[in-house]
């Protein structure tokens, strides 16, 4: 049988149409795949802040960015003198397949000081899914007004009767302990001094009710007279 010029054509049509429709389903199964929660890397970004907005109450800005649906883990850091700390607290963002989301975050209370300091500060912002994790990073825009040298910078002054001003970020008031700075004088003491505690100073329950001072300067006075008594 002679094969005709038309059934040859025919013949390249139906492979094209056939081929087109393993293509549409290709795609189709790939862009699926994008939308389901795999393992994908986020890419994010963090805008540059200004630590007047800081200060006054403004946010950082995150953008976050992802191949497939996730949700992502984000929180801000802050460097200062190779020394890092958390300026804000973690939040989880769902992210669109190939879409860009924003998130801004507060500035925790016990990050305050840091952002008033005038030492050179990078602001790191770190999101993590199911895949790596991704970080980017900014240097905070410093607002001469503030950093005049005039006040203090970094001290928390509203503790500042009774917590040490060298107690670390997000510590306790009383650390680091023992320290003499919850002390008062006292020439009948065999070391010549006794424990100042104050309520403010201790630590709080989950009610916000402060650990009674008495209690502990009771047993302390206590352990002392049975020292001196083995003297």
């Amino acid at each position: 049988m002679t094969r005709t010029d038309a059934d040859y054509n025919r013949g390249v049509a139906a492979t094209l149409l056939l081929l087109t429709a393993l293509l549409v389903l290709a795609l189709g199964a790939g862009s699926a795949e994008a939308g389901k929660g795999g393992k994908s890397t986020p890419k994010l970004g963090v805008k540059a802040p200004s630590q007047a907005k800081l200060l006054d109450g403004g946010k950082v800005t995150v953008t976050i960015k992802s191949k497939r649906k996730a949700k992502v883990k984000v929180d801000v850091a802050l460097k200062q003198d190779g020394t890092k700390a958390k300026l804000t607290k973690s939040k989880k963002v769902k992210v669109k397949p190939r879409k860009k989301a924003k998130v801004k975050l507060p500035v925790r209370a016990d990050a305050e000081r840091l952002v008033q300091s005038c030492i050179d500060t990078t602001v790191v912002a770190t999101g993590k899914g199911k895949g790596k994790k991704a970080t980017d990073k900014a240097k905070l825009k410093r607002d001469p007004a503030r950093c005049d040298g005039e006040t203090p910078v970094g001290v928390d002054l509203a503790r500042a009767d009774h917590c040490d001003l060298i107690a670390p970020l997000g510590q306790q008031c009383l650390f680091p302990y023992a320290n003499d700075f919850y002390t008062r004088s006292d020439p009948s003491a065999v070391t010549g001094l006794r424990l100042d505690l104050k309520s403010a100073a201790m630590p709080q329950n989950a009610g916000g009710t402060p650990i009674d001072p008495t209690d502990t300067l009771q047993y302390a006075s206590a352990r002392e007279h049975d020292d001196e008594r083995h003297i």
